[in-house]
């Protein structure tokens, strides 16, 4: 490529405006203090560029520059390198020569490695021009993925420690939502990471069931009539979850506060295991793990998951094994025996 190095001084004459060069034809109020580069200065807007052409736009053209082919001009960019751009007359050109096999092999290869860096190394798509400027080789929503199946191999690590310590399983019905005057819990059970049953007991509640509760559990005030109120159950209760490190139930924050309202009301000593810290909820950790913005119900996820539901819907020992099964499922460790009492 010819380059146009040697610098003089302008060949100035005076105009209306100013004052003009009579070889880069540039134009200024007041003299210059620069040098002359001996070639025409185009205004881009102005380039004829059928007539005139860069060195890659000759190439493009199938044309190379002619031997002694000299530089018709120039443009100037406002940044960047070089800042001017040398132009060439496109009927001084010369034809290319045609490249050999192994050159336009090597031309393939190098165009194939230029595409591949413009592409997301896992999913193929183009990559944001402020990723390739980072030499990131993952588009953002790939990057975004792998970041959350790393976090998922994180929680399942966990988990299966979890089941592998002294957990349990809890679940309870309640006479309604914790906005109504009567909430208190009416059944309870407990199971442990093998799904031994350790606890299970009505509750006979001093507030009558909602027909909303009752259409979902199936538990009526007359079925609750001969259970033992929370006072007797309490310190059996207590003496089996104390025992363990955690304890996990679908709804947590839903079961530990039906409890805690439940002692309360009762005026029962508040244990140290309805601490919040002790409690793990099942259904955050599934929204979590699959990405989810929003909660599901036990049953939909079960049915979603395979999981075995067992009889009663809504029953506080059933959807604790139920909750179980799913935890074992997300862990990637299933099969294990459940021993029934």
């Amino acid at each position: 490529m010819a380059e146009h190095r040697e610098y003089q001084e302008h060949q100035l004459e005076r105009i209306a405006t100013g004052w003009r060069c009579s070889v880069c034809h540039k134009t200024w109020q007041a003299k210059p203090r620069t040098e002359c580069g001996g070639l025409r200065v185009f205004a881009y807007a102005q380039i004829d560029w059928e007539r005139l052409a860069t060195v890659s736009g000759l190439r493009r053209r199938g044309l190379r520059l002619a031997p002694g082919q000299q530089p018709a001009g120039c443009y100037e960019r406002s940044a960047g390198r070089p800042r001017q751009v040398l132009l060439y007359w496109v009927h001084e050109a010369a034809s290319a020569k045609a490249l050999t096999e192994a050159q336009r092999q090597a031309l393939e290869r190098a165009r194939e490695g230029w595409r591949q860096w413009l592409l997301c190394s896992s999913c193929g798509e183009p990559i944001e021009p402020k990723r390739r400027r980072q030499r990131l080789r993952l588009c953002w929503a790939c990057e975004e993925a792998q970041r959350v199946r790393q976090q998922q191999q994180e929680i399942r690590a966990w988990l299966r420690e979890e089941l592998a310590r002294d957990m349990v399983v809890l679940d309870t019905e309640t006479t309604g939502l914790p906005e109504d005057p009567g909430f208190q819990v009416v059944e309870i059970a407990v199971i442990d990471g093998k799904g031994k049953l350790l606890f299970r007991s009505l509750i006979q509640p001093d507030a009558p069931v909602t027909p909303g509760a009752r259409a979902r559990h199936g538990i009526s005030d007359e079925a609750l009539q001969q259970a033992p109120p929370l006072t007797e159950r309490w310190g059996e209760l207590c003496a089996v979850l104390e025992g363990y490190a955690s304890i996990w139930a679908y709804h947590a924050e839903f079961d530990r506060l039906a409890l805690l309202a439940s002692a309360r009301r009762h005026r029962l000593e508040i244990p140290g295991w309805l601490r919040a810290e002790k409690w793990h909820c099942a259904m955050e950790l599934y929204a979590q793990l699959q990405g989810l913005d929003y909660w599901m119900p036990l049953e939909r996820v079960c049915a979603n998951e395979g999981i075995p539901a067992g009889a009663g819907w809504h029953s506080a020992e059933p959807d604790a094994r139920a909750v179980l099964g799913l935890l074992r499922m997300l862990a990637g460790v299933p099969g294990l025996e459940e021993e029934k009492t």
